[in-house]
């Protein structure tokens, strides 16, 4: 009877062993898991994302100036964008907020130069939910009005 006994015992200790190794190897494979993505996410920021290496895109066509930054770490509050003469300048400030390691500041000055057929005043920005900053402004239009100009034809009710 003690080693009918005992291997029920032996029995059930090794089902509660198996079980408790189960819950932790699910633990461990959600937190792998988990991790892994962060680092699939931190990757893609650092090394896949649609801007250049500083989170900066400058584009200059014939009729618009456009200039994106990342800035997804500041709110629109922390952030000011103004000119001054030919320039753009932004600049992002925020005190320190806590982060997954502990805590941070982060504060930033983008200083551009206008294009000479840009107009200072004609100056947007506007903030994504992405985060991306984005200043744009439509250039001078130096051409001499066209001589030639197509009118529109009004039908009237008339006879």
């Amino acid at each position: 009877m003690t080693s009918l006994f005992s291997t029920s015992r032996l029995s059930g200790d090794l089902a509660d062993l198996r079980s408790r190794l189960n819950d932790q190897y699910s633990r461990l494979d959600r937190e792998y898991r988990f991790y892994e993505n962060r680092y699939q996410d931190i990757r893609r920021r650092l090394f896949d994302g649609p801007l250049k290496p500083g989170g900066v895109s400058l584009s200059n066509d014939s009729d618009r100036f456009c200039l994106r930054l990342d800035v997804e770490q500041f709110s629109a509050d922390d952030i000011e964008v103004k000119t001054v003469d030919n320039y753009v300048i932004i600049h992002g400030k925020h005190g320190e907020r806590a982060d997954d390691i502990g805590t941070i500041s982060r504060e930033f000055t983008r200083k551009c130069m206008l294009p000479k057929d840009v107009q200072p005043e004609s100056v947007k920005c506007s903030l994504t939910t992405d985060g991306y900053l984005v200043v744009e402004a439509t250039k001078k239009n130096d051409r001499p009005p066209a001589n030639e100009r197509i009118l529109p034809i009004t039908i009237l009710d008339m006879p």
